[in-house]
């Protein structure tokens, strides 16, 4: 799913309750049985067309419209076939569900919410429908009501992968949750997925190096997704003659990006389906050396494949926080996100901190459109803009940015995730919020659209300066409104989590754009908004400075990572000796 993609869509039925008058009921279970079939293997358009063939014959099956759903690709498509499939069967949970995911999709988080709490009422222990529920939740900021949501969903499935990822990477965004107290968490959902064989009874891999160290890359993100677009410089700049790439995918949906990883890489893997056991045994077939998990906790990445054996060196890479396996060997990071030399040193965290020279690497953009003028410059006064995740947006954030709206005169206020802030659920308690702090409406803006990526990119044509969110910092996003000529001002935390838009910025040699203080916070916006000339030489040459920059090369970003690995596995080898 897009979006927050940990939404976990219920599983095709093989039966259903209807009988034709034009195929017998054993026949249309044969066609019914083979599109499932296609569909679990992902073949997804045979599975549609097949599902379609059925419906030619009988229009009432609902179980057939539910599934059709679930394969098509245009949502509003999904979302005629789950409404079809409710009009024959309205206790139908699984197609309220489904069309609570779709809906989630479109940004309707509002009737999502009640689709799936109509689920609840026909199935009260469905903890996918809870789990889904809780990711509605969270994307309207209603994060303790989330948490409770995952944590009842693995009441009634203590092992389910995706209920527990959502579970954990939740604290990341709550505001008043220490460094101990995020350790415990992730220590906790490390101890349940602790394997329950004897590790003894596997065979411990260490495959000889012959001719190439062969890399393995776990991932739920092998698409359009931030961690997809970050780790592409490293598989398309990867030197052949000595790596081999082995690609384990865990996907729900394939789209264009999920193509180019499948030709970059020499061997592609689904792991759809298969435990972690199963995953892991197959690494050892294939002889894995050093295994990369992307992703950590978030959406359905699965890091606890490292604790059966699965390769000599595992290595965690994208995740918000330690993953507490004692079988990950190493976080990758970078001098910011993990300073070397540090006072607050609370974190934390069960891998070794390896520093790449930095951590973020991104693709220049061949889409986005032009850097336009200082919009400051016509309008008179400063606009401020954020385009983070509502979740990210805690009250601590809005009352500091309240704080920066009441110390720059006149200035205004940009906040767009999608179309997201169309939900007056969500919408309504940050206007309260901002009103409460003495700013008025017509300073605040919400924008409402879902845009494609040149539309969304043209929004920050309306702003002056970005403004970070924490303790969750934003990396894509402040990586984009630099792109577009925006200073993004962050307040730099005591986490990796918290360290994201400093470390790009800092890395740009905008380190005069952070600070560690909500008092600094808002002096940096002030002075940024005092000198309008500044802002318009940043805007002139920021993106020639990024495009210049380590950020975007990926050739020395994938020689740097090269460089790390190989490291790490002299080191594997040296204590083996």
């Amino acid at each position: 799913m897009k979006g927050l993609e940990n939404i976990q869509k219920t599983n095709t039925k093989q039966q259903f309750s209807q009988n034709s008058t034009t195929l017998t009921t054993e026949e249309i279970s044969l066609l019914f049985t083979k599109a499932v079939q296609f569909q679990q293997s992902g073949q997804l358009k045979e599975a549609e067309a097949l599902y379609k063939n059925i419906l030619s014959f009988n229009q009432d099956i609902a179980e057939v419209h539910c599934n059709l759903g679930s394969v098509q690709e245009i949502l509003e498509d999904s979302l005629k076939s789950y409404e079809r499939a409710l009009s024959i069967k309205p206790d139908y949970a699984d197609a309220h569900i489904n069309k609570g995911n779709i809906l989630t999709d479109l940004g309707r988080l509002d009737e999502a919410i009640i689709s799936y709490k109509i689920a609840l009422e026909i199935h009260p222990q469905y903890a996918e429908a809870k789990c889904n529920l809780g990711v509605a939740l969270l994307s309207m900021r209603r994060l303790d009501e989330a948490l409770n949501c995952f944590k009842d969903a693995l009441a009634d499935k203590p092992d389910y992968r995706l209920a527990a990822n959502n579970y954990l990477h939740t604290f990341l965004y709550l505001q008043d949750v220490s460094n101990d107290e995020l350790f415990n968490v992730c220590q906790k959902i490390a101890k349940n997925s602790k394997p329950k064989i004897n590790l003894n009874s596997l065979a411990i891999a260490c495959p000889k190096q012959k001719d190439r160290i062969r890399i393995g890359y776990i991932s739920s993100d092998f698409q359009k997704h931030p961690v997809g677009y970050n780790i592409l410089p490293i598989l398309s700049n990867h030197d052949r003659q000595r790596y081999e790439i082995f690609c384990y995918a865990e996907l729900s949906k394939a789209d264009c990006l999920t193509s180019e990883f499948q030709e970059l890489a020499d061997h592609w893997r689904v792991i759809n389906n298969r435990t972690d056991s199963e995953v892991a045994e197959t690494m050892r077939s294939d002889g894995i050396h050093i295994a990369v998990f992307l992703g950590g906790h978030f959406d359905e990445n699965r890091p606890e494949i490292a604790n059966y054996n699965a390769a000599p060196v595992n290595v965690a890479m994208h995740g918000g926080t330690t993953t507490a396996l004692d079988s990950m060997d190493y976080w990758l990071s970078d001098g910011v996100l993990h300073p070397k030399e540090e006072k607050d040193k609370s974190e934390r965290f069960t891998e070794t901190i390896w520093r790449l020279p930095n951590f973020y690497n991104f693709t220049i953009p061949n889409d986005a459109p032009d850097v336009s003028p200082l919009p400051a410059s016509k309008n008179g006064y400063v606009t401020f803009v954020s385009f983070n995740k509502p979740c990210k947006i805690n009250d601590d954030v809005l009352d500091l940015w309240s704080g920066v709206l009441h110390a720059v005169p006149k200035s205004k206020l940009i906040l767009k995730f999608r179309n997201h802030l169309a939900n007056a659920d969500l919408a309504d308690p940050i206007r309260t919020r901002f009103r409460t702090n003495g700013i008025t409406d017509d300073r605040i803006e919400l924008i409402n659209s879902l845009d494609d990526f040149n539309e969304h990119l043209a929004n920050y044509h309306r702003g002056d300066i970005a403004l970070d969110t924490f303790p969750f910092s934003g990396a894509t996003t402040t990586f984009q409104a630099l792109w577009m000529g925006l200073p993004v001002v962050s307040l730099y935390g005591n986490r990796f989590i918290s360290r994201m838009g400093a470390s790009i910025s800092q890395h740009l040699g905008l380190i005069e754009h952070l600070t560690t203080t909500p008092e600094n916070y808002i002096n940096i916006c002030t002075k940024l908004a005092q000198d309008l000339d500044h802002l318009r030489n940043l805007r002139l040459n920021l993106r020639n400075r990024i495009s210049n920059s380590q950020l975007c090369n990926g050739p020395t970003y994938a020689q740097n990572f090269e460089n790390a690995l190989q490291a790490m596995w002299k080191n594997r080898n040296k204590a083996k000796d």
